[in-house]
């Protein structure tokens, strides 16, 4: 079991603020805990500990649904954003379609990966070239975000993603049965198995 395990994400996973538990403090119920999975002494899950999580998740009663408590709050949608690449530096100009998703999630889909490296010993990384009109120039996909994992062995997975599926991930990776909504809300992540093995390629 994790001497420090997350148990809270107050306000929302957007604002990438974390709540631990200390080793002192009771665990909560709806935390994955097994010899088998978690390490002592070790706060990051390995490429190892990965499926014996997926089968222990498929195999636990989920927890009940926990409505948010976050009130829904329509933000005028900007017309346009100025996207700047992290990886070349250049800047993209995006219209209405994107405009939104980058003013307002694309900083925290950074840090929700940013939490995602922390919690893991393999490589987890959050490629926005698409984004880049420079870099993808001679790419045909529309604009978005795409998750690598890379294990230790070599293997890596490629997969695109949303900001739901990141959260989903993020709540996974740190030993949870549910995951948090963009309005806090907490549901059973028992249901979404299959996208985690998809995004983790197992």
């Amino acid at each position: 079991m994790w001497h420090t395990a997350v148990i809270a994400v107050m306000g929302s996973l957007l604002s990438g603020a974390l709540i631990s538990q200390g080793a002192n403090e009771p665990v909560t119920p709806d935390i994955i805990t097994s010899a088998s999975v978690y390490v002592e002494a070790q706060n990051t899950v390995s490429q190892e500990d990965i499926d014996s999580m997926l089968n222990l998740l498929e195999s636990e009663e989920p927890p009940e649904t926990v409505p948010g408590t976050m009130r829904a709050v329509v933000l005028p949608a900007p017309s346009e954003a100025e996207y700047e690449c992290p990886v070349c530096g250049e800047k993209t100009l995006h219209g209405s379609d994107y405009a939104f998703f980058l003013e307002k999630d694309l900083e925290d889909a950074r840090e929700l990966v940013k939490c995602m490296e922390e919690s893991t010993e393999f490589s987890i990384v959050l490629d926005e070239t698409l984004f880049c009109q420079f870099c993808s120039e001679e790419r045909a996909e529309e604009p978005g975000l795409v998750l690598q994992v890379s294990y230790e062995d070599g293997t890596q997975v490629i997969n695109r993603v949303s900001m739901n599926d990141l959260r989903k991930l993020l709540s996974f990776l740190q030993g949870h049965l549910y995951w948090y909504t963009a309005d806090d809300a907490q549901e059973p992540l028992q249901e979404h198995s299959e996208l985690l093995r998809t995004l983790l390629g197992r």
